[in-house]
């Protein structure tokens, strides 16, 4: 089939992909979300779409957004040109993908476009999880980090921290101010705080 990948949601079987060939085809393969997220535009412009926001829908269906290219777009109701695709996510949160088109959507545009939330609703959570993870990950000390930061915290002096680990006084605040900036904090003061309140450090 020329390669491209067709979808296997079996409530699109039949419709002609045209322009979302590209995405069905490569959204799988999306590793991090801005990719998804340019890939995604990519085909809506397409299909003559101009803004897109994905969001979560809670039990009192109120949207809370969550990616898109026009956050404002939940501060209103759906146009009588913007549609809304309804999908349920595989841990059961429910995601709405409200596309702002130019003009009215005739049947089989709108079921291309539905294939398209579709897909792309599938593929947002994990990949948003995926980044808050690495977030997290950038977020926590190095051993090393921790090391230096633990000693600063006791009293150690530089000089003396440089030689327990073996790194010179200067790599020691180079450390020390990377520990800081991990745990988002301003200064050695602050980043020490944090990391005794959170349990990072002991006395």
């Amino acid at each position: 089939m020329n390669g491209i990948v067709q979808p296997q949601h079996t409530g699109f079987n039949g419709i002609e992909v045209d322009e979302a060939a590209c995405f069905t085809a490569q959204a799988p393969a999306c590793l991090y979300i801005h990719d998804l997220l340019q890939l995604f535009i990519e085909a809506l412009v397409l299909e003559d779409i101009h803004a897109h926001l994905c969001c979560v829908m809670d039990e009192e269906g109120r949207l809370f957004p969550l990616v898109g290219d026009n956050p404002q777009l939940t501060n209103q109701s759906a146009t009588r040109h913007d549609i809304d695709f309804t999908v349920e996510a595989a841990d059961g949160s429910v995601l709405v993908v409200r596309l702002a088109a130019k003009a009215p959507v005739n049947r089989q545009r709108r079921a291309r476009l539905h294939l398209l939330a579709t897909l792309y609703a599938l593929h947002v959570l994990p990949l948003l999880e995926a980044a808050e993870d690495d977030q997290r990950a950038n977020e926590t000390l190095t051993q090393l980090e921790h090391d230096c930061l633990s000693l600063a915290i006791s009293g150690t002096s530089g000089l003396d921290i440089g030689e327990r680990v073996e790194l010179s006084a200067p790599a020691v605040g180079i450390l020390l101010r990377r520990a800081a900036g991990r745990l988002g904090a301003g200064s050695f003061t602050e980043a020490a705080t944090m990391a005794l309140a959170g349990n990072l450090i002991s006395r």
